[in-house]
């Protein structure tokens, strides 16, 4: 699934990895940014878009950190860095229609880095006094700084980039509706019938975002009068 501010594209098929992405065939040609998790098959190499990871779920991760391991405070000054950062870059979007000044980025750049400093002697100390037992804890606390490590310029997208949001909620949103389906009928008793399904939902959701009424919208349609803007 695929989805914008204004289009909404749902595709089937039997996998959900790389090669059900490069069958369908949508994001193999988009070098524009695509927000998304930290699932690997987004991460493909044979992906040419420029990544901007989902910053709502580093910050339910990072809440993992902060619930358990209370000698790492770390995650908290991670946790307020987004959430701060991100209030900064909307309340500059929703004056001046831009975003940060250039000197204004290299400042929360440098506070992310302090925080991963901090973070690395953190995480160096509480490996030394934990016990065997306790090490489960101690990785995933490692596991999640070396993923701010690696993908830093990702998860700052949306403070270099005015365009970029802060999560890929809209997509979630968009999600919901299959997740609904799922649970009520559990499968589809065909496969043209799942396709089916998915251009209705392609269509009923892109209207939607256009503006249109539904109902309106799909008369519109049946007698040929419709054309998405």
């Amino acid at each position: 699934m695929v989805s914008s501010d204004r289009y909404t594209y749902y595709g089937v098929h039997e996998k959900r990895g790389i090669k059900a992405i490069h069958d369908i065939v949508l994001l193999e040609n988009y070098h524009g940014v695509i927000v998304h998790d930290f699932w690997s098959s987004y991460l493909s190499d044979s992906l040419p878009g420029v990544h901007a990871m989902c910053n709502a779920h580093l910050l339910r991760e990072l809440q993992g950190i902060i619930d358990n391991i209370q000698n790492l405070t770390w995650a908290a000054k991670m946790q307020e860095f987004l959430r701060s950062s991100w209030r900064e870059v909307k309340r500059t979007r929703q004056d001046y229609n831009t975003g940060l000044p250039d000197q204004r980025v290299r400042e929360l750049v440098m506070d992310y880095g302090r925080i991963l400093r901090i973070a690395e002697l953190e995480i160096e100390e509480f490996a030394v006094k934990q016990t065997r037992r306790r090490n489960a804890a101690k990785s995933d606390a490692e596991r999640l700084w070396n993923r701010f490590m690696e993908f830093g310029e990702a998860i700052l997208r949306f403070i270099y980039d005015p365009r970029v949001p802060f999560d890929n909620n809209l997509r979630e949103r968009d999600l919901r509706m299959m997740k609904v389906k799922m649970k009520v009928c559990g499968t589809f008793r065909s496969y043209q019938g799942s396709l089916i399904f998915a251009d209705l939902r392609n269509f009923i959701s892109s209207a939607r975002k256009q503006g249109y009424e539904v109902f309106s919208a799909i008369s519109m349609m049946l007698s040929g009068a419709f054309e998405f803007a």
